[in-house]
């Protein structure tokens, strides 16, 4: 009786330290593999004609730039700089167009109408930078997916009197 008993004893010991490695184990998880909110990748400061000349090198980069944009106003849109001829179609998701900033970049867009030459929109665009240099739309080669729009300018000028 003496011996069964004295099995007993150790394998409830046995079971008891297992139970509290594996629970040690458990706590480290919860502790240190919490998900954590991340903070967004800081973006790289650059230009619409570095973007431009360096596609590649910016590809899936979160980048910040000044533009300004250049839009008939009706399906061709882009962020230009006057110092290079091409520029970068500006896209906004639909979270992105629940930030307020993002917001009020589009209700400036929303005031441009096809035939208006006045409206000027200046603005500092941060966002995922995508190129894809063999796409059959040019709309579709130099994409910036805005996040944050910031030190927007949306000016009217008065049209010369002819």
């Amino acid at each position: 009786m003496v011996r069964g008993w004295r099995k007993l004893l150790m394998r409830h010991v046995r079971i008891n330290t297992l139970l509290v490695g594996v629970g040690a184990i458990c706590l480290v998880c919860l502790v240190f593999g919490q998900s954590r909110p991340t903070e967004p990748e800081k973006p790289t400061q650059t230009t619409v004609c570095q973007l431009v000349a360096h596609c590649k090198k910016f590809n899936g980069k979160r980048v910040q730039f000044r533009a300004s944009v250049s839009s008939d106003w009706f399906e061709h849109t882009a962020l230009v700089d006057p110092q290079c001829k091409r520029g970068v179609v500006p896209l906004t998701s639909d979270d992105a167009d629940k930030r307020p900033d993002v917001e009020a970049f589009n209700r400036a867009m929303d005031e441009g109408k096809p035939g208006v030459t006045d409206l000027h929109i200046k603005a500092v665009f941060t966002g995922r930078f995508v190129c894809k240099p063999t796409s059959p739309s040019p709309r579709g080669r130099r994409v910036i997916e805005i996040d944050h729009v910031d030190a927007l300018e949306a000016t009217r000028t008065k049209p010369a009197d002819h």
